[in-house]
């Protein structure tokens, strides 16, 4: 071989070593951002809206959650939060954070703005995620696009019922004639379809409905006229669903007029949370009993981690838990994380869909309890698709400030207790 062509072969070498190297740097360096490139979920919360408190716990059990869990295949988890107060800021934000590469969506918990938002999320293929949200249309909607882990609100009715027979009318000394039930409830969604079941199983038990009242949580602004009928009409226990703002006016109306049945069952969204204690004081609150997500106050054996997720919000937020929906959007980011972790194509939102659709987690593994397993198209469940089966509620009781879960297993030494005190002991 001549001296020029050992030259030639020499350069060509050199620059095939050459593209090599340049194409494995380049792949290295790819490959490096797409290790840091992260996983986005956004949430649209009323934190200044309707539910301020409730939406903040939320936020903050998602918080909790994903810095637990920390980076997956990699890559780390973007929450993105959107403050939203209407159902118009619903539509603007999610569009908004679907552009800026969401491929998860996380509900508001107020069903009609979260309603709203299906077409977009169903036209522009990424998951609607609901940790809170009761009302049942969202899920009977039949989207693959859209799942909930929390319970629904026709299956809340029916537990605050079946609790009141099962467990309260024996302790009480009364016969299914002695009872005189009346139920208040929010004419949304929620409330409307909470009150429906609570009456259905109430009357196929034979327990005789006095006073049935529904009402605009937005227009509400004095419950005298309820608090009298109930009152007029005899009504020793009553059921009911209440937002804030409506619960005080019915306590503070109550209180006026000395109503006092031998129980009072609201749920959750406040008899439920300390903001019951803050409102209506310690003696106020005392006694109260409310269907509701497990509290910080549950059997550790039958919701192994809340102690441990007590101890982190307390170090991370420097005050105390205010509400159970702290923990309950712990449990349900929780089974998202667990979702990621085994998706296939991170950037794909039908694989992250796929993955969020084969869960399959036993209860008391996690968190609060509560499992996931959700319904299909194939096999609904109650006529819903993406429901979480695996969710529950349990009972809870104010008792000295403090929010204990009673039913279906209490925390030793704080059984449920009832009758509730009247006015008069209270104050």
């Amino acid at each position: 071989m001549s001296t020029r062509n050992r030259k030639d072969c020499t350069i060509t070498r050199i620059l095939l070593a050459g593209v090599i190297l340049l194409t494995m740097c380049l792949g290295f360096s790819s490959s490096a951002v797409t290790a840091q490139k992260p996983i986005k979920i956004g949430a649209m919360l009323h934190l200044s809206a309707v539910e301020p408190v409730l939406a903040l716990m939320e936020k903050r059990g998602f918080e909790v959650a994903i810095n637990e869990v920390g980076p997956i295949q990699g890559r780390p988890v973007e929450l993105i939060v959107a403050d939203v107060t209407s159902i118009e800021e619903m539509q603007s934000e999610a569009r908004r954070l679907i552009k800026e590469g969401c491929n998860v969506l996380i509900g508001s918990s107020v069903d009609s703005w979260d309603k709203a938002i299906v077409p977009i999320a169903e036209r522009n293929k990424v998951v609607l995620y609901l940790t809170l949200t009761g009302g049942p249309e969202l899920t009977e909607l039949g989207s693959p696009w859209v799942f909930r882990t929390c319970p629904v609100s026709p299956d809340e009715g029916a537990f605050q019922a079946e609790w009141f027979i099962d467990s309260m009318m024996g302790p009480l000394g009364l016969e299914v004639a002695d009872v005189k039930a009346g139920l208040v409830y929010r004419d949304d969604s929620w409330g409307a379809t909470m009150g429906e079941n609570c009456s259905r199983v109430l009357r196929e038990a034979g327990i005789p409905i006095v006073v049935e009242e529904y009402y605009s949580g937005e227009e509400v602004r004095d419950m005298t006229p309820v608090i009298l009928k109930l009152k007029s009409a005899g009504v020793n226990a009553v059921f009911s669903g209440h937002f804030r703002e409506g619960a005080i006016l019915f306590y503070e109306a109550a209180e006026k007029y000395d109503f006092n049945p031998a129980v009072f069952i609201g749920t959750g969204a406040f008899e439920g949370t300390l903001q019951t204690v803050e409102t209506l004081g310690v003696n106020g609150a005392e006694g109260l009993l409310a269907s509701n997500y497990p509290p910080e106050n549950a059997p550790e054996d039958f919701a192994r981690d809340v102690p441990k997720l007590i101890k982190v919000y307390r170090e991370t937020y420097k005050e105390e838990i205010e509400t159970p929906h702290y923990l309950s959007a712990y449990n349900g980011i929780m089974f998202l994380l667990d979702a990621l972790q085994r998706t296939e194509d991170l950037d794909s939102a039908e694989s992250i869909r796929d993955a969020i659709a084969a869960t399959d987690i036993p209860e008391g593994e996690i968190g609060i309890g509560w499992g996931c397993k959700f319904s299909t198209a194939e096999e609904p469940w109650k006529g819903m698709v993406g429901q979480n089966m695996r969710s529950f509620f349990v009972g809870t009781q104010v008792f000295d400030g403090e929010l204990w879960q009673v039913y279906p297993f209490a925390v030793p030494g704080k059984e449920l207790a009832i009758p509730i005190p009247n006015w008069s002991e209270k104050r």
